[in-house]
C-alpha cells in the first residue's frame, strides 16, 4: 500500500510549522513546501519555496499549479509605516503520493484541492487552538498586529470547513509532544 500525503490544516500560529518540523526531524516525513512570493521573515526562513512575483505567474500560466491563493496583506516598510501587499501561494502539479512520507501545511480550500489532485491519497488533520492563544502567538513571533487581526478574522470562515473536512481535529494548545503523537495515530489510522 502506498502511504498518503499528510496535509496539516489550522489558521495562523496554530503551530502547523513547529509540528512539520518535528515530524522531519524524529519521524523521517519529507516536507513538500509550496511556493510563494512573500518575502522571507528572515534569513532562516525555509517554510517556502520563495520565487518573484514574475516566475510565479510564469508557473501559474503555465498550469504548473495544483491550486493556488493570494492574499492582500498588512505589511511594514522600511520607514515604519504600514501598506498592504498582496502574496500569492501555490502547490506544484509535481506532488505525488509516494512511498515516503510526505507532510505540509495547507489552508482547508487549498488542502481540498490538493485531496483531489491525489485521488483522495492524503490525510488531512485540523490542528485546532483557541483564537486568543493564536494571536498572543502570532504577536510574540513579531507579526504586525493588523496582520494578526485580519489573518484571524480570515480564518473564522474556514473553521467549520475546516472541522468538518478534515479526517482528524488534533488540539493544538499542548505540548508539541502530545501533539504530534495524535497526528502521527491519526495518520496511520487512515492511511
Amino acid at each position: 500500500m502506498e502511504n498518503k500525503v499528510l496535509i496539516i490544516v489550522s489558521g495562523t500560529a496554530s503551530g502547523k510549522s513547529t509540528v512539520i518540523r518535528e515530524l522531519v526531524k524524529k519521524h523521517k516525513f519529507k516536507e513538500v513546501k509550496y511556493f510563494t512570493t512573500k518575502p522571507k521573515r528572515n534569513e532562516l526562513d525555509s517554510d517556502y519555496h520563495f520565487v518573484s512575483d514574475e516566475e510565479f505567474y510564469e508557473m501559474l500560466e503555465s498550469g504548473k499549479f495544483i491550486e493556488f491563493r493570494k492574499y492582500f496583506v498588512n505589511v511594514k516598510t522600511p520607514e515604519g509605516k504600514t501598506r498592504k501587499a498582496l502574496w500569492k501561494y501555490a502547490t506544484a502539479k509535481t506532488l505525488k503520493v509516494d512511498n515516503t512520507l510526505q507532510v505540509m501545511q495547507l489552508p482547508i480550500d487549498g488542502a481540498l484541492e490538493v485531496y483531489k489532485h491525489l485521488n483522495e491519497q492524503a490525510v488531512l488533520i485540523y490542528l485546532d487552538c483557541d483564537e486568543s492563544i493564536r494571536r498572543e502567538r502570532a504577536l510574540k513571533r513579531g507579526d504586525l498586529e493588523a496582520e494578526v487581526d485580519r489573518r484571524l478574522k480570515s480564518d473564522r470562515k474556514f473553521v467549520k470547513m475546516s472541522e468538518q473536512n478534515c479526517h482528524r481535529i488534533v488540539p493544538s494548545d499542548r505540548k508539541l509532544e502530545e501533539v504530534v503523537q495524535d497526528i502521527l495515530e491519526g495518520f496511520e489510522f487512515f492511511n
